[in-house]
């Protein structure tokens, strides 16, 4: 009966967990023309990066966000 309780426990953990992880994605873009590969662009998209960018951009332009 433990082992259930504790399974159950960390499964209740599990999405306060998920929501501490960083929201990160890559982005890879290929430019082909006639079979050539003549263009590449990668892009990285970060939640956190993005939200303290916006804070700091609203400081800056005296609105405040967190009162």
């Amino acid at each position: 009966m433990l082992r259930g309780k504790s399974a159950l426990a960390s499964a209740e953990q599990l999405p306060k967990e998920e929501a501490k992880r960083p929201i990160v994605v890559q982005a890879v873009v290929e430019a082909i023309l006639d079979g050539r590969k003549v263009g590449y662009g990668t892009a990285k998209y970060s939640k956190e990066k993005n939200d303290f960018d916006e804070k700091r951009r609203n400081r800056i332009g005296g609105v405040l966000t967190d009162v």
